[in-house]
């Protein structure tokens, strides 16, 4: 299996699946992920609550950290989709779609992530 995952800048995921990310191992990523899912649900809601709150351009002295804050967001709403999808493969055999299912809301009323385990 060759999945076309995401290009992220911003989000390596730790430990093995970080290994496997940078390796481009697509299948074993898929495994790791999907069997993992509460491991890398945490890091990325850890990396989403270190921002602290949503951007507000008038907190930065530049564009250019505004939009990176920004990006850092998606990044982490495009992986924790992904994350879920991997999930459902693993233990639905449902085919890979990164596309937000919609089941369960990516984020709570605070802008934390919330997991698919919660839903």
């Amino acid at each position: 299996m060759n999945v076309a995952f995401p290009e992220f800048k911003l989000i390596r995921f730790p430990g093995e699946a970080g290994r496997l990310q940078e390796a481009g191992m697509s299948a074993a990523l898929v495994r790791e992920l999907g069997d993992h899912y509460e491991r890398y649900h945490d890091f990325l809601a850890d990396r989403l609550r270190s921002l602290g709150a949503v951007p507000v351009i008038a907190d930065y002295d530049s564009s250019d950290a505004y939009l990176a804050d920004w990006q850092l967001i998606h990044e982490v709403l495009i992986a924790e989709s992904m994350l879920r999808a991997c999930r459902r493969h693993r233990l639905e055999s449902e085919p890979l779609s990164f596309a937000w299912d919609g089941l369960v809301p990516l984020v709570d009323e605070d802008y934390g992530l919330i997991s698919v385990s919660a839903g």
